[in-house]
């Protein structure tokens, strides 16, 4: 069950699939909280999508 609730780059897939107009942003190495793991990555991405 871990391995499969962990893996969030096909969860991520996943759910964009089902969200119609949705967008994914991938971060690469970063989990479920990205603001807290890398904000300097996290802050880049969402400045560019306020942007939008």
């Amino acid at each position: 069950m871990t391995r499969t609730l962990g893996d969030y780059k096909e969860l991520g897939k996943h759910t964009q699939s089902l969200i119609k107009g949705s967008k994914l942003f991938e971060l690469e190495g970063l989990g479920h909280m990205p603001q807290f793991e890398d904000y300097a990555a996290f802050d880049e991405v969402f400045e560019k999508v306020l942007a939008e």
